[in-house]
This record gives structure tokens, C-alpha cells and sequence, in this order.
């Protein structure tokens, strides 16, 4: 897959470039693979806390692995941060 290549490419040079972390965790979710995209995500999240959808798509990687009570926590995080 191209868009992984290149979020690999540029995590190699910058590993904690929180766009590609999170998108990287995005694709890894759609993939079927949830606890890499947990792990991903988290650092996204570590690099750029203020940011709403890195913590929504950190409760979706959590959902799918049947971490409700830690994904209810992350989708509170992303509303406290994004309201609306």
C-alpha cells in the first residue's frame, strides 16, 4: 500500500511525527490490526494531545479490542477537546 510506504518513509525519519502516527494507526485499524493501530495512535497522541481525532480513533482501536471502559475514556477525551 502506497500511503503506508510513505507513513513509514517519513516515521523513519521523524519517529514522532504525530500525523503519520495517527494515519498509520488509521490504516493499521482498517486492516484488522488493532493493537498495532493502539500502539500508534497512543504516540500520536503522546506527540499532540490537544488533538480530538487522534483520541477518537484511539477509542475506536480500543473498541475493536474489546477495551470498552479505556475507549469510552478516549471518546471523552476527544469531546472535552472537540465539543462539537
Amino acid at each position: 500500500m502506497q500511503a503506508e510506504a510513505g507513513y513509514r518513509a517519513l516515521l523513519a525519519d521523524h519517529p514522532d511525527h504525530s500525523d503519520a502516527l495517527n494515519l498509520l494507526g488509521v490504516l493499521q485499524l482498517q486492516g484488522g490490526n488493532a493493537a498495532a493501530a493502539e500502539g500508534l495512535i497512543r504516540r500520536a497522541i503522546k506527540a499532540r494531545p490537544e488533538v480530538a481525532d487522534y483520541h477518537c480513533g484511539h477509542g475506536e482501536a480500543l473498541r475493536a479490542l474489546d477495551r470498552l471502559d479505556e475507549a469510552e475514556a478516549a471518546f471523552q477525551a476527544a469531546l472535552a477537546r472537540e465539543p462539537g
